[in-house]
């Protein structure tokens, strides 16, 4: 097993090694969620765009005007 001097806990609280890394994981953490909300965002906006064209083509085919 690992000593406790070896895992920061000597005092019995974390060291400021695991507050560090937690931080940085919050804060990753955020980010991504971020992003994918972001991405989320766009990607239901590309959904609609290719909906509409995919309505102007098949118009377009069937010969009334479409756009």
């Amino acid at each position: 097993m690992f000593s406790r001097e070896a895992t920061g806990l000597a005092d019995g609280l974390p060291s400021q090694g695991i507050e560090d890394q937690q931080s940085k994981h919050m804060a990753l953490i955020q980010r991504l969620t971020i992003d994918h909300s972001r991405l989320r965002k766009e990607n239901e906006a590309l959904r609609t765009e290719n909906e509409s064209l995919r309505h102007s083509f098949s118009s377009l085919r069937r010969g009334s005007g479409g756009i």
